[in-house]
C-alpha cells in the first residue's frame, strides 16, 4: 500500500522556491514600548497634567486675587484713602498748576512765598534759579513715598471733596483758635478787633495775588518743613532714643521752632518783625500742622494751611 503524502500548500512551496522567509505574525509599524516605559511615561504624563492643573489654578487665583483687590480699592476706607501719598499729589496738582500759571503772567517775585525765594537763591548760586523746581520736588517726593509703600493707582473721586471739605473744618478751628489765642496773649479790649480788614478788596487783583501766593506758601511750607525736615528726624531720632513717640514729640517741637524762625524777618526777607505772641502762635500752629500731617496725611495738611491763610486775610 502506498504511503500517502501531506499535501503543501502553494504558498509555502512558493516560498521556499523563491526563498522567502515570512515570519508567522507581521510586526507594527510602530512597535509598543516596553511596559517599563510606558508606565514612566503616565508618570511623566500625570506629572505634567498635574503641572498644568496647579497653573491654571494658580492663574485663577491671581485673577481672583486682582479682581478682588480692585473690589476692595473701589470700596476702601476714606480715611484711609485721604492719608496715601498719591491721593494728596492728585488733590494739590490743581493748586500747583494755578500757582505756577499765575506766576507766569503776574511776575514770579510778585507771587512767590518765602521758602519760593530762598530755593530761587540758593539755586541762583549753581545756576538753575527756575521757580519750578519746587512743584517738581512735590510731585518726585510724593511719588517717591507712593512707591516706597507700593501702593496702587485707584483714587475714587469722591474722596478729594471730603478732603476738600475736612481741610476747609481744620483751617476754620485754627484760625479760631488763633484769633482766641491773640485775645487771650494780649489782654486788651482792643485786641481781636478787625481794624482794617480786607473786605474791600475781595476780588481785587492784590487780593488775588495774596491767595494764590499763600496757596504756594501752604504747600511749599508743609513740604520742607513736615515732608523733608520732620520726616527724617523722626526717623533719625528714633534710631538714638529708640523710642518712637519721643522721637516724633521731640521731632514736631523742633520743626516747629524752625517753622516760627522762618517767619522771622532776620531770617526770611518777607517775614515780620519778631514779636513773642506772633511766635507763640505760629509754634503753635505748626504742632497742629505737623498732627493733622501725621493723622490725615499730606494733603489735608496742606489744605488746612491754605484755609487758614486766606482767612487771615480777612482780619
Amino acid at each position: 500500500m502506498s504511503k500517502v503524502e501531506p499535501k503543501r500548500s502553494k504558498r509555502g512551496s512558493a516560498t521556499k522556491r523563491l526563498g522567502w522567509v515570512l515570519p508567522e505574525k507581521r510586526k507594527p509599524l510602530f512597535p509598543s514600548p516596553p511596559a517599563a516605559h510606558v508606565a514612566s511615561a503616565a508618570t511623566v504624563r500625570g506629572s505634567s497634567d498635574r503641572v498644568n492643573k496647579s497653573i491654571a489654578a494658580a492663574d485663577a487665583e491671581t485673577h481672583f486675587k486682582k479682581l478682588n483687590s480692585t473690589s476692595r480699592h473701589q470700596h476702601e476706607n476714606y480715611f484711609a484713602a485721604a492719608k496715601r501719598p498719591i491721593v494728596s499729589l492728585y488733590f494739590l496738582l490743581p493748586l500747583i498748576l494755578c500757582y505756577e500759571v499765575a506766576k507766569i503772567f503776574a511776575g514770579g517775585e510778585r507771587l512767590s512765598s518765602g521758602i519760593d525765594l530762598w530755593i530761587h537763591d540758593f539755586l541762583c548760586i549753581f545756576g538753575a534759579g527756575q521757580l519750578v523746581i519746587l512743584p517738581l520736588l512735590t510731585a518726585a517726593v510724593m511719588l517717591y513715598y507712593h512707591h516706597k509703600i507700593n501702593d496702587h493707582w485707584y483714587v475714587r473721586p469722591s474722596t478729594f471733596g471730603k478732603m476738600a471739605a475736612e481741610a476747609i473744618g481744620f483751617g476754620f478751628m485754627l484760625f479760631f483758635f488763633a484769633h482766641i489765642f491773640h485775645i487771650a496773649a494780649v489782654a486788651s479790649p482792643s485786641a481781636g478787633q478787625v481794624i482794617d480788614p480786607y473786605y474791600w478788596q475781595i476780588g481785587s487783583t492784590a487780593w488775588w495775588a495774596n491767595v494764590v501766593t499763600y496757596v504756594g506758601t501752604g504747600i511749599h511750607e508743609e513740604l520742607i518743613f513736615r515732608v523733608i525736615i520732620m520726616l527724617p528726624a523722626v526717623a533719625f531720632l528714633k534710631d538714638i532714643l529708640s523710642d518712637k513717640q519721643t522721637a516724633t514729640i521731640l521731632a514736631v517741637v523742633g520743626t516747629g521752632l524752625l517753622f516760627a524762625l522762618a517767619h522771622v524777618d532776620f531770617i526770611n526777607p518777607l517775614g515780620q518783625p519778631f514779636d513773642p505772641t506772633s511766635f507763640a502762635l505760629r509754634l503753635i500752629a505748626s504742632c497742629v500742622f505737623a498732627a493733622v500731617f501725621l493723622y490725615r496725611g499730606f494733603g489735608i495738611v496742606v489744605g488746612t494751611h491754605i484755609i487758614y491763610n486766606v482767612l487771615t486775610l480777612l482780619g
